[in-house]
């Protein structure tokens, strides 16, 4: 379905493919690139798959991606309603929709957040040993105040999805102490569209976030 898809390498592929359409020349002319209305599905999203917490995971996923690739930034496609086809729908896709007292945030905007608590710094080589094949992904970013932000995404799902344990080893570093913040849905379930949480806190109508570390 679509949120298989979207937790797949199958999306990843087509990241490359249209990596490699443009980008070696817009760098090879020192320019530098972002993307613009970026969604996971056209005509305003997929049905119980853009809204859920699988957009989650594949966001986070997708900003890392394109930030390790050079991009500058990423404009995700916004507004209660978009164009699908030649009319207005309400949006699956967006990160948050208005409300009368703010904005609601969808599964997304707590992606997003995660990549905002992890991403400040210079990309470092993490290399990555999976025995057993789990789908998941890795990226390390040390950020200007030596902290080292380790980012693993754990895209199993399902009734034969599986957990991963977690090792971490840094050669010739000493760190001196390590914290954990998860992003998590309702049973671990990449359906869900509510429930979602960030260091077990939730992202208020306003913007404000109370998660911890």
């Amino acid at each position: 379905n679509g949120r298989d898809r979207m937790l797949s390498d199958e999306f990843t592929r087509k990241y490359q493919k249209l990596h490699d359409g443009f980008v070696p020349m817009a760098v090879s002319n020192g320019l530098p690139y972002r993307l613009e209305e970026a969604n996971n599905y056209f005509n305003g999203g997929a049905k119980d798959v853009s809204d859920t917490f699988a957009s989650a995971l594949w966001g986070l996923d997708f900003l890392y991606w394109w930030a390790a690739h050079g991009a500058a930034g990423i404009n995700f496609h916004s507004g209660d309603k978009v164009a699908a086809g030649y009319s207005l729908h309400a949006s699956k896709y967006t990160a948050f929709i208005s409300t009368t007292n703010g904005y609601y945030v969808r599964p997304l905007g707590y992606g997003i957040k995660a990549f905002d608590l992890g991403s400040h710094g210079k990309f470092v080589p993490a290399i990555v040993s999976n025995p057993n094949h789990l789908n998941l992904s890795a990226y390390a970013v040390l950020s200007d105040d030596r902290n080292l932000y380790v980012t693993i995404i754990n895209k199993e799902h399902g009734t034969k999805g599986r957990d991963a344990r977690i090792q971490i080893a840094i050669p010739g570093e000493n760190f001196s102490q390590a914290a954990a913040i998860l992003l998590a849905a309702p049973s671990n379930d990449v359906a869900a569209t509510t429930g979602e949480t960030l260091g077990g806190g939730v992202i208020q109508h306003d913007g404000s976030w109370n998660g911890q570390w």
